[in-house]
């Protein structure tokens, strides 16, 4: 069976930095690729769950990490956020593990803080000449702003597409086809939906990592490593693209340890452990308190709080599809009064499901909350379908939650009969990325209709002067994070 999952943020320099946490035994912190997230690095963490305690990081800007407070932040940047980390979790000196991006990120920090990690694995670490890295910056990094007519996500999905089949992603040609079978379908899933969590615009943060890791000099970090006898290995796939990079650490470091794997996984997973091995390495000590900003629940709801300390509380319910990101107007709204709670409802957006009897779904929805929540009342406004979990609440306390208001409140009758039997839709991923303009167009059409599935000018909803093209991003990313699990929770929800 898998090992449990505990998602954690933990608060570093003010900032927010987001942690996957499984296993138990001595810690092992892993470092994943731009532009990704820790989910990159839960294959090897799930292998190494039984001998390590594996901390996986959402680097800054990326996942649920906020990012650094600087323009371009550069790989020593990156590692001194990551020493600072340590700090927080109170670990020492951890086995320490990289890859891509993660392990350019992991040799910065054993040179510029010697002694703080056991050992070191770099996995597909790159070694970039001046001209790659040059050319790299140059047309690697392009922007996808977000546009009316859907087109970004389109672009988004044959981007993913290009760059699980060439090398590098824009030359796409014979000569450049990567050999191996490419990621599963539900791969490129994960690395769309870490795209999107890191931004795409203008100023995106996709491209932090991914422009440090360009600039880095990887070779000059491989010679001072040697010199200074740091603990580092270096390990790379036949079947990762980095993998010729490994002839270039050799040369500049004869003696540095490598090892040249197979793409057996079993294989990989097994080098790794090894490598991260230390015998009498302490267990990881308990994770510090999450800041109340951003906090994940036992039952891993992601609760957010905006606003000051004092003030009219007050809690934010979003309607189905969709999270508490689709509320990020309203919650600016009510920060202005007091403190405000934004939850993603169990099941939708970055929360676990809470699974069970249906018939009692929104009475346990409002449990978790009123568990999650501080004493003290709270004025509710729930929108569309977590009508149900608002009145669970009033019921459960009526003198600590009020409900405020019910914004498009649900419909009876023969409408409510045509919302259980059209509103939960399934929307299967396939090759050519139509879920992904599914996504977006019904997000449109929840903008412009209601119900969404009744295009007509009977029911049209009255439209903003100026469309919240952010707001309406956010749902469509709602609606992809959510279609294998919101169904469920709408059909109970309806009754």
């Amino acid at each position: 069976m898998p090992h449990p999952v505990r998602r954690h943020v933990v608060e570093v320099d003010g900032r927010a930095v987001h942690l996957r946490v499984l296993g138990s035994g001595p810690a092992a912190v892993l470092l994943h690729e731009s532009p990704r997230s820790s989910v990159a690095v839960q294959p090897l963490a799930q292998a190494l769950a039984d001998r390590f305690t594996c901390i996986c990081p959402d680097t800054p800007g990326y996942g649920l990490s906020d990012p650094l407070p600087l323009a371009r932040p550069e790989i020593a940047d990156l590692a001194d956020a990551t020493a600072r980390l340590l700090d927080a979790l109170g670990l020492e000196a951890p086995a320490l593990y990289g890859t891509h991006t993660g392990a350019e990120i992991a040799l910065e920090l054993i040179l510029r803080h010697p002694g703080r990690a056991s050992v070191v694995a770099l996995d597909g670490y790159p070694v970039f000449t001046r001209a790659e890295q040059e050319e790299q910056l140059r047309w690697y990094l392009p922007r996808f702003p977000t546009r009316w007519d859907g087109s970004h996500m389109a672009q988004l999905w044959a981007r993913v597409r290009d760059q699980l089949q060439f090398y590098p992603w824009y030359a796409r040609g014979e000569a450049n086809r990567l050999r191996f079978d490419p990621r599963t379908l539900e791969g490129h899933d994960q690395v769309i939906a870490d795209l999107m969590d890191a931004g795409v615009e203008d100023a995106p943060n996709y491209a932090t990592g991914y422009g440090a890791a360009f600039r880095y000099d990887g070779a000059g970090a491989v010679t001072r490593a040697a010199q200074a006898g740091a603990p580092v290995i270096y390990l790379c796939r036949e079947d990762d693209l980095l993998h010729p990079h490994l002839e270039r650490i050799a040369a500049l470091a004869p003696e540095a340890r490598l090892r040249s794997l197979t793409p057996d996984r079993a294989a990989w997973a097994a080098a790794m452990a090894e490598a991260l091995a230390v015998p009498g390495a302490a267990p990881a000590p308990a994770l510090p308190a999450q800041p109340a900003r951003l906090r994940f629940t036992p039952e891993g709801m992601l609760m957010r709080r905006a606003g000051p300390a004092e003030g009219a509380a007050r809690l934010l319910l979003h309607g189905h599809p969709g999270s508490g990101a689709v509320l990020a107007r309203e919650t600016e709204r009510a920060a202005l009064g007091g403190p405000v709670f934004v939850p993603d409802l169990p099941g939708s957006g970055r929360s676990a499901p809470l699974g069970g009897d249906p018939a009692t779904l929104a009475a346990r929805m409002a449990g978790t909350l009123a568990a999650a929540l501080p004493d003290g009342p709270l004025a509710v406004e729930a929108w569309f379908t977590a009508q149900p979990v608002a009145q669970a609440l009033a019921a459960l306390d009526p003198a600590r939650f009020r409900i405020a208001a019910i914004h498009d409140p649900l419909p009876s009758g023969a409408a409510l009969d045509a919302l259980r039997a059209r509103h939960a839709q399934e929307l299967p991923s396939d090759w050519h990325g139509s879920h992904m303009m599914a996504a977006w167009w019904t997000a449109r059409d929840m903008l412009a209709y209601s119900p969404w599935f009744e295009r007509t000018a009977a029911t049209q909803r009255p439209l903003p002067a100026e469309v919240d093209l952010a707001i309406l991003q956010a749902q469509a990313q709602a609606i992809l994070q959510g279609r294998f699990t919101e169904p469920e929770v709408i059909r109970a929800l309806l009754g």
